[in-house]
């Protein structure tokens, strides 16, 4: 999992590919429980970015990404929102949240390829 340390780095690193988005804070409780196991799943799935940011420290970011709660995950692919989910989340419920987000990206990708074909 990699920690973001500027916003130029937090741009770089969610424009291209499926990226998991994790936004803590340090005192944050329900942050601490599921810290391990985010960090256990970027090591199992190796298809998807997992990036992590401190919601005090980049008040710009979680802003840009509209988080108003912590802890939250932020599903993207090529920079774009997928899903959100927000508080305590078991790592099980996770990882289901990964796949039924990755099923959102590719489902909404085959839409817009019927859409343009329709047009023509």
């Amino acid at each position: 999992m990699f920690e973001i340390n500027t916003v130029e780095e937090f741009k770089e690193k969610i424009v291209e590919g499926f990226v998991l988005v994790y936004f803590y804070t340090t005192w944050c409780g329900p942050c601490k429980m599921i810290t391990q196991d985010i960090k256990e799943l970027s090591k199992e799935i190796d298809d998807i970015k997992f990036i992590q940011v401190n919601a005090d420290q980049f008040l710009d970011i979680t802003k840009l990404c509209e988080v108003s709660t912590i802890p939250t995950l932020l599903f993207m692919k090529d920079g774009k929102n997928i899903e959100k989910k927000a508080g305590f989340t078991p790592k099980q419920e996770i990882q289901e949240f990964i796949e039924a987000s990755k099923l959102a990206s590719q489902m909404e990708a085959e839409e817009e390829v019927l859409e343009k074909d329709a047009l023509n």
